[in-house]
């Protein structure tokens, strides 16, 4: 864990590369004298405070961090010149760890496509990642990719050539569903586990099945209310 005084002496431009991961956020919890009170939730879940400081001027960084989840100086994580930093350090407590006590991939492309995922992914690559880099003893760079290529397997987004949604089907091939990106393992929006993806990878090459083993298929009712109703609770 970074010190207080080098975590206060990081620029700015440090949490634009290193963005907030999805499912983290930042509320106004209630006013104080002298500094705002923020609560930290992942997933809904408080992890932590953050004292918003910057009234006092202070010459370290002006958002204090503090978890239960910290064992150091009475819970408090750090100092950091911005509430999104300050996020990030308590969340880094609850995430898994992979290869070399690391959290995320150091490669910023890569870090922020992970940081997007949901929580159960980033948990599941983390896990994939260090046990990989315990199996085969390769970097962890390497075992980060490869994390990162298992995972898109077991959960492949749109067609990256067409854009179009993928479509997946179960053992029985009755109908196509949509994947669940939210749970580990291949698991469609209805709960049921999927055994065929209308696109995948293959020794680096993208491959389709046949059409009317997936496209032709009529679409699974239970998927399309799970998906309405994800698209209602984001909007």
């Amino acid at each position: 864990m970074p010190s207080p005084k080098t975590v206060a002496s990081q620029s700015p431009s440090a949490a634009e590369k290193r963005p907030m991961r999805a499912g983290l956020a930042v509320t106004p919890d209630s006013p104080r004298r002298g500094e705002m009170k923020l609560i930290v939730e992942l997933d809904r879940e408080m992890i932590g405070v953050i004292f918003d400081e910057s009234l006092a001027k202070l010459s370290r960084g002006a958002f204090a961090a503090w978890s239960s989840k910290c064992r150091n100086r009475g819970g408090i994580v750090g100092f950091y010149p911005s509430k999104e930093e300050a996020a990030e350090a308590i969340a880094d407590l609850y995430a898994e760890t992979g290869p070399e006590h690391s959290k995320a991939p150091e490669d910023a492309e890569q870090r922020a496509v992970f940081l997007a995922l949901p929580t159960v992914r980033r948990d599941a690559i983390a896990r994939e990642a260090a046990d990989l880099f315990y199996a085969t003893r390769t970097t962890a760079t390497e075992c980060w990719t490869d994390a990162m290529a298992w995972d898109e397997e077991e959960h492949p987004g749109a067609d990256p050539e067409t854009g179009e949604p993928v479509y997946v089907r179960t053992h029985s091939a009755t109908t196509r569903h949509l994947p669940n990106p939210d749970k580990r393992g291949p698991r469609t929006l209805c709960g049921q586990e999927w055994q065929l993806a209308s696109w995948y990878r293959h020794q680096g090459q993208i491959r389709r099945p046949d059409g009317w083993m997936i496209r032709d298929l009529p679409d699974c009712g239970g998927c399309g209310k799970s998906h309405a109703a994800r698209q209602a609770r984001a909007a």
